[in-house]
């Protein structure tokens, strides 16, 4: 069987941009408007049986097809949905192409238009490697660039990054306690001054940053905090929990960052939003890359017995290096996502690869016993 080359095919799916004066739009999807491969992708994907369906989508996944990766034979992974329009009563399918650069998936439709013969290559291997019976061969020859899956983060993250199970167990039952100590005086405040929200800030942010244990409460904010503070520091009457309620529900801090006390870099930092209904201080993070500064946040106002609420579970669960990241393409249940290429070699045995399952041929089959429905 002849192959293709991955580069031939990455040039072909190249991702292409829209220019605009101030910004980019990325254009994910290409859309070939031909006859000639609509019928080749349909003919292909009617000898299959459909892994998923529902109302408006059918899904084949995967087919294989052959192609030269870094010089050696290998199989490509590929997904076939077929899209229903029901406002314009049109149908077409989308290839989707498993890899871990940035690929455009291929949207075809029918019509008239030329189109690069390399698409017509690949759902004509697919169909053989389909025919021959060769999807158990094909699945053993993806490599990782094409796959995906996930590893935990205790085999990725420097260990100094980490704390023990002992440590993290301490953290959750000091923020139990607090949660049962501070109940009542949670439903006593509803709202609080700006003073009261920046003693509050600062406890936090000193935690991090104990060189600066000798500055006010404003100077402290100000040293750390996202500069767009939303007029928030121009409130006439610091000591006024009405005129900070005042300020907070008119809105005109939206769209600025006068909560993000501790201001982040290519990320949102961390951020302390002032009580609201609940009577709570809550504590987020805009990245993991904040959690280690989160929790020293957190431990420092649960001293000073500040009512403060915090997702502790998902931070515990990254320190202790049981959160997962995804690898090649993000997955919902992982907090980050990593490329295969940047995981140590002699750490890939710990990557859980998602599992390869090939299209089973129609003629072969109980369609309905390998169908997901939707």
């Amino acid at each position: 069987m002849k192959e293709i080359s991955y580069e031939a095919l990455k040039h072909a799916l190249r991702v292409e941009y829209q220019e605009h004066a101030t910004f980019r739009i990325v254009e994910q999807t290409k859309s070939i408007a031909s006859s000639v491969l609509y019928n080749q992708v349909k003919e292909l994907a009617d000898l299959a049986c459909p892994t998923e369906l529902t109302s408006h989508v059918i899904v084949w996944r995967y087919f294989f097809f052959p192609l030269k990766f870094e010089g050696k034979p290998a199989y490509m992974p590929l997904t076939i949905a077929k899209l229903h329009n029901a406002n314009e009563a049109t149908e077409s399918y989308l290839l989707v192409f498993s890899s871990s650069d940035a690929l455009s998936d291929v949207q075809v439709v029918e019509g008239t238009a030329p189109f690069d013969t390399l698409f017509s290559f690949v759902i004509s291997s697919a169909k053989e490697v389909l025919l021959k019976k060769e999807n158990m061969k094909a699945e053993k020859m993806v490599p990782y660039h094409f796959r995906t899956g996930k590893i935990k983060g205790k085999y990725l993250l420097d260990p100094s990054q980490l704390i023990s199970e002992e440590e993290a167990e301490e953290i959750r039952k000091e923020y139990r306690e607090h949660l049962k100590s501070t109940k009542e005086l949670s439903n006593a405040h509803k709202f609080v001054s700006l003073n009261q929200y920046l003693y509050a800030a600062s406890v936090a942010i000193k935690a991090v940053f104990p060189e600066y244990a000798d500055l006010s409460p404003l100077q402290t904010y100000r040293k750390t905090a996202d500069f767009r503070d939303g007029y928030m520091l121009s409130i006439s009457d610091p000591d006024s929990v009405e005129e900070f309620k005042k300020w907070y529900e008119s809105g005109i801090w939206q769209g600025s960052h006068p909560f993000e006390i501790i201001a982040g870099y290519s990320t949102e930092g961390i951020l302390l939003y002032p009580p609201k209904e609940g009577g709570y201080f809550i504590l987020k993070a805009g990245s993991s890359l904040y959690y280690p500064q989160y929790v020293k946040a957190l431990r420092a106002m649960i001293q000073a017995k500040i009512p403060v609420k915090a997702d502790i579970d998902t931070v515990l669960r990254f320190l202790t290096g049981n959160s997962c990241f995804a690898v090649n393409a993000p997955k919902k249940e992982c907090e980050d996502y990593v490329f295969y290429y940047d995981i140590p070699e002699e750490k890939l045995k710990y990557v859980k690869w998602d599992k390869l399952e090939a299209v089973k041929p129609k003629a072969q089959s109980n369609c309905l016993a390998s169908m997901k429905r939707g």
